[in-house]
């Protein structure tokens, strides 16, 4: 009985180290810095979003790649 609760501990383990290194189900999943230097950026459709960094505009153009989000300057738009 000890060996079948030791080995469901192990499967257990196993699952979520393997899940903990997949990137996020999008698979754009990225870790920004909470540095705040603004990227105004224009989408596809004309409107314009602020982002808090660079990093924040490569995941948002990585999940809304139909949005094409292109930098129109560094700073609040």
């Amino acid at each position: 009985m000890k060996f079948q609760y030791l080995l469901a501990f192990m499967a257990i383990g196993l699952s979520m180290a393997q899940r903990s290194n997949r990137p996020g189900a999008d698979g754009c999943s990225m870790i920004c810095t909470a540095d705040f230097k603004p990227v105004c950026a224009r989408g596809r459709d004309g409107t314009v979003r602020t982002f808090a960094n660079s990093c924040e505009l490569r995941t948002a153009r990585c999940q809304e790649p139909a949005a094409a989000f292109s930098v129109l300057r560094e700073g609040q738009c």
